[in-house]
């Protein structure tokens, strides 16, 4: 039904419905497009306040591969793993491990496989072996393992914010 003053104007008033329904779609996808802008731009932030975890060896530092992450509610896990290098330590040698966060971590927990660097430099992970949490003191591990290649896995825990995963391997000589 057609207002009488409208049409007697020339102007139906399905027409201005219309053109006001297209106007307010128009408004909600510019607004919309906006947040999602946001969304990644916060997405990118929180990725770049990541923690790191370094291990050290005898003054020097190597950096693992991310292993995973569950960081104020986003968690994102990785699959592909590469080792590009892999640490030789000395048994009975002590490693450490560098946590570079804007805040202190709560508690780490460290676990060990035993593994096979393949041809490609790709490692395939074995079984796990138990590590006594005692051992390990303010983020330093003494390598009490058999000759072999490991991989370490360096769980840093942040109380009521998340955690970070990083991987490295190495070779006890």
């Amino acid at each position: 039904m057609e207002d009488h003053y409208a049409r007697k104007q020339g102007f139906p008033t399905r027409i201005g419905l219309l053109i006001l329904a297209l106007a307010i779609t128009v408004i909600w996808f510019v607004i919309g497009a906006d947040q999602q802008g946001e969304r990644v731009e916060e997405a990118e932030l929180l990725e770049k306040q990541l923690p790191t975890i370094w291990l050290v060896y005898k003054d020097d530092v190597y950096k693992g591969a991310m292993l995973g992450y569950c960081w104020f509610g986003k968690c994102k896990d990785n699959t592909e793993l590469n080792f590009t290098n892999h640490v030789i330590v000395s048994k009975g040698s002590n490693i450490g491990f560098v946590v570079n966060s804007i805040m202190d971590h709560t508690s780490m927990e460290l676990i060990i496989h035993n593994s096979i660097i393949n041809s490609d430099g790709s490692v395939t992970i074995l079984n796990r072996l138990n590590v006594d949490m005692e051992e390990v003191v303010k983020d330093t591990y003494k390598i009490d393992l058999e000759d072999g290649t490991y991989v370490i896995i360096a769980h840093a825990i942040w109380e009521d914010i998340g955690y970070v995963d990083y991987i490295f391997s190495i070779k006890v000589v």
